[in-house]
Order: structure tokens, then C-alpha cells, then sequence
């Protein structure tokens, strides 16, 4: 796996457990974002972040399809180059996979403590190649009935190629709490 320039730290808190054959599991701890947790007080609707780039390699976007989406179209390139991709992509689960790592490590680290519900749409397949970059948006925020400090908060993130153009569009709802 190879981090965007703007992760580049990150690999070295990775652990790879093995080599990752097809079937195998990938194997690997990610170090926790070690970070001030930004509480719901300081949430901004409006406020937007832009991730570095982030490669989608071959070798990933078959491991993560045999393990989580083994179509052939995304595990040989003879068969993908006669699919409706017409070429090798990423599969819908490495897409958002790579969409929740980007958000993650985009702008401050926001103390998200659940995910209520997320739509989505994937206009455009990612390709082996592509680089791809996230748009995270806070659309939406509301203090929570239940719980005091916390807040109901609505993302709006849109990933793109280098070419602009969208290969996915997500809303997502979570629960942030009061910061730590």
C-alpha cells in the first residue's frame, strides 16, 4: 500500500502482518490518530477539507476484492477488460474503504462516536491508477435530544480522480461527541 504524500507518516504505523495472497486476509494495525478529538461545540456547517491524493494500486484492489468483493472483473485483467469497467477499477467496498482512511486523516479529527446512517453513489468506477482525492463538507449539525454536549452531524463527501471526474458521493450522519 502506497500513503499519499500527505499520509506518508502513516505507513510507518502500519504492521503488516504477511504477504496478502488472494484469500488471505489483510493484515495490518493502524496507531489510533493521536490527535485533540474536536468536540460538537466547535463544529462549523459549511466548513470544508480536502485530502491529499491517494493511488489506487493493483495489487490493493485485488486484495481487497478477493477478501470483500471477489467479482472476476476485479481480480483479473482479462476479465475486466471485457466488463462494463472495459479496465482494472477498484471494487464499491475498497472505494469506500479508501473514503473512510481520506476522512479519517483529512482536517481535524472530529469525536465521531457512531455512524447512524450513510447513502451513497458511485458514479464513475476508481481504476487501477487513478489518484484519488476527497472532498469532506459538514452540511448539516444539530445538538442531540438525548444527549447533552453531543451532536447530530451530516457529511457530505465527494471523492474525485485526477481528472475531476466523481467516482463516489456519500452522505453520512454521525453522532460527535463533546471533544476530548
Amino acid at each position: 500500500m502506497r500513503a499519499p504524500n500527505g499520509l506518508r507518516g502513516l505507513t510507518d504505523s502500519l504492521d503488516y502482518g504477511g504477504s496478502c495472497a488472494r484469500g488471505s486476509a489483510i493484515a495490518f494495525n493502524r496507531k489510533p490518530l493521536e490527535r485533540q478529538r474536536v468536540g460538537f461545540a466547535q463544529v462549523e456547517v459549511g466548513v470544508v477539507h480536502h485530502s491529499e491524493g491517494y493511488e489506487v494500486e493493483a495489487d490493493e484492489a485485488r486484495q481487497m476484492s478477493a477478501m470483500w468483493d471477489p467479482f472476476d472483473f476485479h481480480l483479473d485483467n482479462e476479465s475486466a477488460e471485457a466488463s462494463v469497467f472495459a479496465e482494472a477499477s477498484a471494487s464499491g467496498v475498497h472505494t469506500l474503504a479508501i473514503t473512510n482512511l481520506l476522512a479519517h486523516y483529512t482536517g481535524p479529527q472530529y469525536d465521531v462516536l457512531a455512524l447512524l446512517g450513510a447513502r451513497y453513489r458511485l458514479p464513475s468506477p476508481a481504476k487501477v491508477g487513478d489518484t484519488l482525492v476527497l472532498t469532506k463538507e459538514i452540511a448539516e449539525a444539530r445538538p442531540s435530544n438525548s444527549r447533552p454536549g453531543h451532536g447530530i452531524v451530516t457529511w457530505k463527501n465527494t471523492v474525485s480522480n485526477q481528472d475531476g471526474e466523481i467516482v463516489l458521493e456519500q452522505t453520512a450522519t454521525t453522532l460527535v461527541g463533546p471533544g476530548r
